[in-house]
């Protein structure tokens, strides 16, 4: 997937670097927002 940002590919590069060559005693994590996407309803029903 590419985005419409023209310095997409080296912010994605920059992220990408983390995740391989994180420094040393690093926590990297992943956030994925998506807000105007909501689950609305649910595959299965919820468990009493």
């Amino acid at each position: 997937m590419t985005g419409n940002d023209p310095e997409f590919e080296a912010k994605a590069a920059d992220s990408i670097g983390l995740y391989l060559n994180a420094p040393q005693h690093a926590a990297v994590f992943c956030v994925d927002e998506k807000t105007a996407i909501q689950a609305l309803d649910r595959m299965d029903p919820v468990l009493p």
